[in-house]
């Protein structure tokens, strides 16, 4: 007759290599970490996330998910990417969702996704897009943002967040869309953004001047309306570079959700600031050459607190959201922009 503890430690034997072997079929790791976000959602009325299964060996199947070919090093099989906008998605992001080796590029715009950016996004060493606008996301954009050197276009517009913008944001030498509009960030523009092409920061609370530094040859689009700022407009930041690079392939998804379809800016037209509600018109020498006139023939002040001041009504332009100059800002998701 055997032993109590003898049985014990079969049982221990048993049961562990029941777990590897039930683990063995079950799926990968990229899955595991997939499964964090179906369980901290809280409401799924469409059902994107239904064919998300455990007994899957990979999520490769799974509705949103994007892996990588057999062709692709390191990556094979491997989730790449994750796209789910515009999915009633209601709950948080899982604190190790950036925890996906390969992760490249996240979507989850246009969701009620709430709570804070989880650092682990900002450690995921390949990631190239993160689109995480439209959604409730609350807190402070972290320093960490800074160790993403694969980041191209980063759009966290119509959130809350607070606070400032981090100043490493200029070591992202590959960052090419920045989009923070629609928030509440504070303090001062950053300088020295020398490889974004697209840059929308309106609808904040950031204030100051623009600095001499503000941004490199590659800006095409740039708005910062409905903020705090002040100061002056310089010929400099305004001269067109004939030299820009065309990156349509990466800027036209941006450009279509955000802009509303209008004309993409032409590589070297220089410096376009648009879609500024409250504009006063100004002497035709105050204003840059390349500084272009706004749509129906709309033009931007080249002082740059005349757009954030209230004007009399024959010197205002009001596209619907009715601005009194009482507030310098638009709520996140609140706010729709119309064309005049």
């Amino acid at each position: 007759m055997s032993s109590p503890a003898f049985d014990l430690h079969s049982w221990c034997i048993i049961l562990t290599f029941s777990c590897l072997l039930v683990q063995s079929l079950g799926v990968n790791t990229d899955g595991y970490l997939l499964l964090s976000l179906k369980f901290s959602v809280l409401s799924d009325p469409l059902g994107v996330l239904d064919s998300w299964n455990y007994h899957d060996q990979t999520p490769c199947s799974w509705k949103g998910v994007t892996c990588g070919t057999p062709y692709m090093v390191n990556s094979s099989f491997r989730v790449i990417g994750l796209s789910l906008p515009n999915s009633q998605l209601l709950g948080s992001i899982p604190g190790n969702l950036g925890f996906i080796q390969h992760l490249r590029n996240l979507n989850l715009s246009n969701n009620s996704i709430n709570g804070s950016i989880p650092l682990s996004l900002f450690t995921a060493p390949e990631l190239q897009m993160l689109d995480l606008s439209d959604n409730l996301i609350s807190g402070e954009l972290s320093d960490l943002v800074g160790g993403l050197s694969s980041l191209e276009l980063l759009n966290l517009s119509n959130n809350a967040l607070v606070g400032k913008i981090p100043e490493n944001l200029t070591t992202l030498h590959n960052l090419t869309v920045l989009s923070l509009k629609s928030n509440y960030f504070s303090g001062s523009l950053p300088s020295e953004l020398n490889s974004v092409e697209i840059l929308d920061l309106s609808s904040n609370l950031i204030n100051g001047s623009l600095p001499s530094n503000f941004s490199g040859d590659n800006l095409r689009y740039f708005n910062a309306s409905y903020n705090r700022l002040s100061g002056e407009i310089t010929s400099e930041f305004a001269k067109p570079n004939p030299h820009k690079r065309d990156n349509r392939s990466l800027l036209q998804q941006f450009h279509r959700r955000d802009t509303g379809n209008e004309p993409f800016p032409q590589p070297g037209s220089g410096i376009i600031l648009r879609k500024s509600r409250i504009v006063r018109k100004a002497p035709e020498k105050s204003l840059p050459n390349s500084v272009h006139h706004l749509n129906s023939g709309k033009r931007l002040c080249s002082d740059l607190s005349a757009g954030n001041r209230s004007y009399s009504e024959n010197h205002r332009i009001d596209s619907g959201d009715h601005f009194t100059g009482k507030a310098n800002r638009v709520e996140p998701k609140r706010a729709q922009t119309q064309n005049p």
